[in-house]
């Protein structure tokens, strides 16, 4: 397993089609983000991506700076910005960030930790570039349904992988990490949806290879786990087409330094 962070460059076309959440979710977790970096000064986000979180905080009149080791996901957010810049944007590593110490008065991150096998090296860099009275915030990214994750399992298996993702799963590791940094974990900040889907839909999107944890199998190998994981569903779940609803929870948790 390479140590590098995995880059998003293949998947800057289709990223907002797929990651995208509904209107009214999006708006509660930039709620929910504005409240608590209100009043901070300037703020980082590390794997800003195509601008899904920073944007409508902008709009709200949120500093931030962009880092993102791809430059065809922050070229999106440039045009999903309406072709201008909307903040500074860096390409970097959240392993190493161009930014002197104590430089932030908040951090965010979404869906990134697990990307990076070196995450507590990512951990050490964005506490060293907070502020002290900083906070950080992260949503490690795990899918929020369970029925999902045991599809992600099993797919898993088929295909051979042991750590389909390679970096930072565990939100309990994390906690652990930040304490040690004296940062700790203050609060979590659950948002609470409805999750509509269908099984088959999820597992087309494995085989189509939409997700990074996919992007190291070859196609026959996508293939040959998505048909054994259909099997295993129907047998546990029934008609894979029959649309589901599932109460789940996005997590934010936020960590403050002293």
């Amino acid at each position: 397993m390479s140590d590098e962070s995995i880059v998003f460059d293949r998947a800057a076309e289709y990223y907002d089609r797929t990651r995208s959440l509904p209107d009214a979710l999006q708006a509660q977790i930039t709620d929910i983000l504005v409240e608590e970096l209100s009043g901070r000064g300037l703020c980082l986000e590390p794997g800003v991506g195509t601008g899904r979180i920073a944007l409508p905080l902008v709009e709200r009149d949120i500093p931030v700076v962009g880092v993102d080791l791809s430059v065809p996901m922050m070229e999106r957010l440039i045009t999903n910005a309406g072709g201008q810049a909307p903040f500074p944007l860096l390409r970097g590593d959240v392993t190493s960030l161009p930014f002197a110490d104590a430089s932030f008065g908040a951090v965010f991150l979404c869906h990134v930790l697990h990307l990076v096998p070196a995450w507590r090296a990512a951990v050490r860099e964005f506490v060293r570039v907070l502020r002290p009275g900083g906070i950080v915030l992260v949503d490690l990214g795990d899918n929020p349904n369970p029925v999902a994750r045991d599809v992600n399992r099993e797919f898993a298996r088929h295909a051979g992988q042991e750590r389909p993702r390679p970096g930072l799963t565990d939100s309990a590791a994390l906690d652990d990490v930040m304490a040690e940094l004296r940062v700790p974990l203050a609060r979590t900040r659950p948002v609470a949806f409805t999750h509509h889907y269908t099984l088959d839909d999820y597992v087309r999107r494995l085989e189509s290879n939409q997700f990074s944890s996919t992007w190291g199998l070859d196609d026959a190998t996508r293939t040959r786990a998505a048909a054994a994981t259909r099997e295993w569903a129907e047998h546990e779940y029934g008609d894979l087409a029959a649309r589901r609803s599932d109460d789940v929870e996005i997590v934010w948790r936020v960590y403050e330094a002293a």
